[in-house]
């Protein structure tokens, strides 16, 4: 039985916003600290990944379907710790048989996997808003960020982001939305059940062709 990659929004509604990742590489210039807080500090790289996210939504519409990727590819490497994440939702029995060359090519399908599927059905609206609300101490010397993202209708979703630090940089590597299942959680189950199956070989194909078919969707649906 061939199995099927699902795509799991993470804010629902009319906006899918991942851990991952949606961002152009223009945001490298919108995410300024706020006065008196350090460039790396974890309410800074949320803000930064926020300012990106935002941006893209408001120029949606002039961007080319694979150059939004590619550019959203890059800023996720300098926001998100994704070997960590990609590492955690494979699980690390699995990561560590892999050799160094099909370990890089899991970790870069992973990265196109999560911004294609976040990717999917974003649309270009006005008037959304994101808000740091505080920062909290999590397990293990983790932080974590709490913000309010505010939709023009007035709807608000509530989203915490787990960062880490590694030599004093701050990553994310975790995202819930609502109090609910992370979504690190999500794509762990979801990654098990088929490599239970199907082995990482497996895996790697189903997430190439989910990547391809997400692709063929949005230039279906008159994405440039």
């Amino acid at each position: 039985m061939q199995f099927r990659l699902q795509v799991y929004p993470l804010f629902g509604r009319r906006l899918s916003l991942a851990a991952a990742a949606l961002f152009l590489a223009g945001a490298f210039f919108f995410g300024q600290p706020a006065a008196g807080q350090p460039h790396n500090a974890p309410e800074s790289v949320v803000e930064h990944f926020q300012d990106g996210l935002l941006y893209t939504i408001q120029n949606f519409t002039s961007m080319q379907y694979d150059t939004r990727v590619a550019s959203m590819e890059a800023l996720i490497a300098e926001t998100f710790d994704v070997p960590r994440i990609a590492r955690t939702v494979l699980g690390p029995v699995a990561y560590r048989s892999l050799e160094d060359g099909k370990r890089q090519t899991y970790v870069g399908l992973f990265t196109r996997y999560i911004v294609a599927t976040q990717s999917h059905g974003l649309s270009a609206e006005d008037g959304q808003s994101f808000s740091v609300q505080g920062r909290r101490d999590g397990a293990r010397r983790s932080v974590i960020v709490d913000g309010l993202y505010s939709e023009a209708d007035g709807s608000e979703t509530q989203v915490s982001y787990i960062l880490t630090q590694d030599r004093d940089v701050w990553r994310i590597v975790d995202v819930i939305v609502d109090g609910a299942v992370s979504e690190v959680s999500l794509r762990r189950s979801e990654f098990a059940a088929v490599v239970r199956d199907q082995g990482v070989d497996g895996l790697l194909n189903a997430l190439n062709e989910k990547i391809a078919e997400l692709r063929s969707d949005a230039l279906a649906a008159g994405e440039q």
